[in-house]
């Protein structure tokens, strides 16, 4: 026998699926259902709050991922910055060996090392700048 249920308009309701990938393999989905007959305001609010907590969740694991990048820019300026010292050290050392007299100076591919090192270096300073005040908004942000 057929079920005579009738279904009324204030019955009947939008289903919302709010879905965010992140970081780490990671995803997150919100599910709910707004009755027909909602108003617009009332949707649109309740879709703000999902967006909202879905950003803050975004942010959480982009500060971990740029604190990871952050850590491995620090190492990679510490080597760079030994590199260069070392580098330095086999400069002077050749020139000693070689009896050269007067004032140690740089050869012109030697300088072109040095060179290539310190912009390097340069570069890493200014990444790990910017990933600092990337990850200190990102922290605010997170208190707000």
């Amino acid at each position: 026998m057929l079920d005579k249920t009738v279904v009324k308009g204030e019955d009947l309701a939008f289903g919302i699926q709010f879905t965010m990938s992140f970081p780490e393999n990671r995803q997150l989905t919100f599910t709910t259902a707004y009755p027909q007959n909602c108003e617009d305001g009332e949707m649109k609010k309740l879709l703000r709050r999902m967006s909202e907590a879905a950003d803050y969740l975004d942010s959480v694991y982009r500060v971990r991922a740029l604190k990871k990048h952050l850590e491995r820019q620090e190492f990679e300026l510490a080597t760079c910055r030994q590199q260069a010292a070392n580098q330095l050290v086999k400069f002077k050392t050749e020139w000693e060996v070689s009896n050269r007299k007067g004032p140690f100076k740089l050869s012109g591919a030697q300088k072109g090392t040095v060179g290539n090192l310190e912009s390097t270096e340069k570069r890493y300073v200014e990444d790990i700048k910017k990933l600092r005040e990337e990850i200190a908004d990102l922290e605010k942000l997170q208190k707000e």
